[in-house]
């Protein structure tokens, strides 16, 4: 089996008439026995987010990296303590070097990291996962925070008593939804919806699989589920079909969805990224009949 990564980001309408940038990061790596996909979401609300989405996916990044390298046998496990430790220690670490305010910091963190034996997205803060099948099925989940008041990494730093406190202050109480569908454009099946408690989104919730039968697994913002004009699982659906797996692969297929959506009427009320890991399996080559460049831009 091998990894083809790729990943993309885009400004939302409402950034580019206020004028300000884009807050959310995608960022992916492939390697001869893993890969990695991750998303960060900068909080509209915030200060510098635009700076703290990007300094928390190269935390994150970095961490697994060094747990990793260490301690091989604990990468793929999501409550790792070394690898939650060493990635508060990496934004703690920039965040002082740097200056920032903690309000510079207020990032999401979804990621997906895949090996051989395991698939593993796990998310703290909101956004999607979604895990593409070789039949074609795409399984998803939607993650979304009451009163639009996600849990940030950098809380662990400081603010984590005043975050609960704005969440009721109770560790127990559900104030986490989770939407879980499967089915493909047009055609989705609701599987469940669930509840989680305040303390379990804090530490983040995961999904795992066997990489046996899956085509791609992807992560993106929640800016997936905010465009004018078409539903958030068929947006995920498209985004997701990309016919050639080199090269950008996914920069392609959302870069003219997206061109698509907009010449439909519809548009981005949010900024959005995405990153995505291709499982090489015993397939057939699919072929680019699109007529895209599979080159990578200036």
């Amino acid at each position: 089996m091998r990894f083809n990564t790729d990943h993309y980001f885009h400004i939302g309408k409402p950034h580019v008439t206020a004028g300000v940038p884009c807050q959310d990061y995608a960022l992916s790596i492939d390697q001869e026995d893993s890969a990695l996909a991750i998303v960060s979401d900068g909080c509209s609300t915030g200060r510098h987010t635009d700076v703290g989405s990007r300094l928390v996916t190269l935390a994150f990044k970095q961490a697994i990296a060094d747990t990793k390298r260490f301690r091989p046998d604990t990468v793929f496990d999501h409550l790792s303590h070394e690898l939650r430790a060493r990635f508060d220690v990496n934004i703690a670490q920039t965040k002082t070097l740097l200056g920032l305010h903690q309000d510079d910091l207020l990032a999401t963190c979804v990621y997906a990291h895949a090996s051989m034996q395991k698939l593993i997205a796990h998310i703290v803060g909101d956004g999607v996962i979604a895990v593409k099948y070789l039949s074609g099925d795409i399984e998803l989940f939607r993650f979304d925070w009451d009163d639009n008041t996600p849990y940030y990494p950098c809380y662990t730093n400081g603010s984590v008593d005043k975050f609960i406190e704005v969440h009721g202050g109770d560790l127990a109480g559900e104030r986490l939804t989770v939407e879980h569908w499967r089915g493909v454009s047009e055609e989705w099946e609701q599987q469940e919806t669930d509840r989680h408690s305040l303390l379990a989104g804090m530490r983040g919730l995961t999904v795992e699989r066997e990489p046996d039968n899956i085509l791609c697994v992807a992560v993106f913002s929640d800016g997936v589920t905010q465009i004018q004009g078409i539903d958030w699982k068929d947006a995920v659906h498209q985004f997701l079909a990309f016919k050639n797996t080199t090269g950008v692969f996914l920069k392609r297929r959302m870069a003219r969805a997206i061109r698509d959506i907009e010449k439909e009427g519809g548009m981005l009320l949010d900024d959005i990224a995405g990153a995505a890991i291709h499982l090489e399996q015993n397939e057939e080559t699919i072929h680019d009949d699109d007529q895209e460049s599979n080159s990578r831009p200036s």
